[in-house]
């Protein structure tokens, strides 16, 4: 073989080994947008729906909110707490397990707002308030009444 005949063949080579290298890396970019949109969906939240709260005997329903700590609460339903009263307008109670909190967070509360306190504090408000501390909402219960002073047992049902 000749010496222009060498350089030629390694000179394809070379190409065809870059070419290689290029189709390798966009295989795995693709690759990757794949399993990152797969893990999206799966994290997805859309609507949850509603869930059953009853407070001394009487039920409502409860609109859940569209936030991943929301669908982790309604993984541990059924739940029955005994809630203490806090501030003059909210009940809560310490659960077993806590959430994630990455959802996001609010201090604007109506009567009725069901959240989360810390990653394993459930609230319930029974008056609309301006709240300092941050918390996740998790779901909404309309007509709520005003449940005054004292603890009161609250259960929490799909």
């Amino acid at each position: 073989m000749t010496r222009d005949a060498k350089a030629t063949v390694i000179s394809w080579l070379s190409v065809l080994i870059v070419l290689g290298v290029c189709i390798y890396i966009i295989m795995h970019v693709v690759e990757n947008h794949k399993l990152e949109a797969e893990k999206q969906m799966a994290n997805s939240v859309g609507d949850l729906g509603t869930i059953k709260v009853s407070v001394n005997g009487t039920t409502y329903d409860a609109k859940v909110e569209s936030n991943t700590t929301a669908k982790e609460f309604l993984n541990i339903l059924p739940i029955s707490l005994t809630m203490s009263d806090s501030d003059g307008n909210r009940k809560y109670s310490y659960m077993y397990s806590g959430l994630t909190t990455n959802s996001s967070k609010t201090k604007n509360f109506q009567a009725g707002d069901i959240a989360l306190s810390g990653t394993s504090t459930i609230v319930v408000f029974y008056k609309s308030t301006n709240s300092s501390g941050k918390f996740i909402k998790l779901g909404h219960i309309d007509d709520f009444p005003d449940l005054g002073s004292g603890s009161a047992t609250i259960s929490f049902t799909k």
